[in-house]
């Protein structure tokens, strides 16, 4: 389960852009791609794991899945898929370039600051 120590890195991440070691992080967004390898459900599992005793304990994991997109140097058309072969569902043509699908990024992520 390579998730669980894909969220440890997020988790370090996340720590080192806190405004301040004292905060909460409350919901972190991320965005990955289906090339990724990452199982969303896994991910959200590991996530809750890898989140114990940390500022991110009870966050929630927001999670956009982005298509595979790929741009045809043939015909110019955009075209989405599921899974490869990564082909251009216009023309059939296998000339693309990956656009999308391959991502895996914190888009943001929320915190709330201590009560003095």
């Amino acid at each position: 389960m390579h998730e669980l120590s894909v969220c440890e890195s997020l988790l370090r991440v996340i720590k080192e852009n806190l405004p301040s070691p004292d905060c909460r992080v409350t919901v972190v967004r991320l965005r990955i791609g289906r090339l990724s390898t990452i199982v969303p459900d896994v991910m959200r599992s590991a996530f809750g794991i890898a989140a114990t005793d940390t500022q991110a304990e009870g966050a929630e994991l927001e999670i956009e899945e982005v298509p595979i997109r790929v741009l045809c140097s043939d015909c110019g058309s955009r075209t989405e898929m599921d899974s490869p072969p990564l082909i251009c569902n216009s023309c059939g043509g296998t000339n693309v370039t990956l656009e999308t699908g391959d991502d895996l990024l914190i888009e943001s992520f929320d915190v709330e600051e201590p009560e003095d």
